[in-house]
């Protein structure tokens, strides 16, 4: 397989979990009334065996307003 071809698909599945991911994070930032931080959302998706940086989840975050 080409060098290429296996980062696009890199990148075609990281969009997909990116979403799935997405909906966690809100999830827990709304039941915890919005209040949660990047690092208090890391610890929460840690417990659930979920392993994400606190920039991601920020950027994640930010995304989602």
């Amino acid at each position: 397989m080409s060098r290429n071809s296996f980062y696009y698909q890199l990148q075609l599945t990281s969009k997909k979990t990116d979403k799935e991911l997405s909906k966690k994070v809100k999830a827990i930032f709304n039941d915890n009334y919005q209040a949660y931080g990047t690092r208090r959302l890391q610890a929460e998706l840690r417990e659930k065996s979920i392993l994400l940086s606190r920039r991601r989840i920020g950027r994640i975050m930010q995304e989602n307003g």
